[in-house]
């Protein structure tokens, strides 16, 4: 995701060839790496870069319901990192309670952390 955000917030791009090249060979490097990764791990190869043509209305329907669940289904590193930082943040807050009420805005009401 930082690799990510970074090429995005560039706003410039080299007009060197050799530069150019050497920087798609690094981008390409990376994709197969990320390729093999995937495939290690069981998941689907997913190929963003191909376009089929075709206008919205033109694809096959079913075909598109029947990726877009399996999408669904796909496992979120994203959403599993989250949920293990939370409930790291837990068992830390849970098990220590100064450190709760340094960290946990205050609060009138027994069991709300914030108004």
């Amino acid at each position: 995701m930082a690799q990510f955000r970074a090429e995005r917030a560039k706003k410039l791009i080299s007009l060197n060839e050799a530069e150019r090249r050497a920087e798609r060979a690094r981008d390409e490097a990376k994709r197969k790496q990320r390729a093999a990764e995937r495939k290690a791990m069981g998941l689907d190869e997913v190929d963003a870069d191909d376009d089929d043509g075709l206008q919205a209305n033109e694809r096959n329907v079913a075909k598109q319901v029947a990726a877009e669940e399996a999408a669904k289904k796909r496992p979120d590193p994203l959403l599993r990192e989250t949920a293990a930082i939370l409930a790291d943040a837990i068992t830390l807050l849970s098990g220590n309670a100064k450190l709760a009420a340094q960290v946990l805005p205050a609060s009138s009401t027994a069991r709300v952390w914030s108004q």
